[in-house]
């Protein structure tokens, strides 16, 4: 398993590719339904994928502040189903975070996440810091974490 953070300028095609088929995998097959995934964030942002060859077992990523939040952010978060259960998740928000104070040298990240994710980014010390709002019929919060 190989971990890649780049911009997206310095993808390939063919990691490209496969990020967009995993999200459109598990946000638009597995999730969500018709929404407008490419929102040209993606052009001034980090990638974070976890590759399993060709294949994107895990992936987030990392939106500059001014572009999503008046704060860096992360999103698109997600684990391929046949690679749930084995820390993938963990393990990419823990990079995220990782990157994002040590090489970017920010002090505070914002997330909208999932409210049925939020025990799991508290774990990954994030706090709460709105009430629950609805995005495409799913529940989220913002939730901040600071170095």
């Amino acid at each position: 398993m190989e971990l890649l953070i780049k911009k997206y300028d310095k993808l390939t095609l063919d990691e490209l590719y496969a990020l967009i088929e995993a999200r459109i995998e598990v946000f638009i097959v597995g999730q969500i339904g018709a929404y407008q995934d490419l929102d040209f964030k993606d052009t001034e942002s980090y990638h974070l994928l976890y590759k399993d060859g060709r294949e994107v077992a895990a992936y987030l990523r990392i939106v500059p502040k001014g572009v999503g939040y008046d704060k860096i952010s992360f999103g698109r978060v997600l684990v391929k189903e046949k690679y749930r259960g084995k820390q993938f998740g963990r393990l990419i928000v823990e990079n995220a975070v990782k990157f994002i104070t040590d090489e970017l040298k920010e002090q505070e990240i914002k997330i909208g996440a999932q409210k049925y994710l939020e025990k799991f980014y508290e774990s990954c010390g994030f706090k709460t810091v709105s009430d629950t709002y609805d995005v495409l019929g799913i529940e989220h919060v913002d939730m901040i974490y600071k170095l």
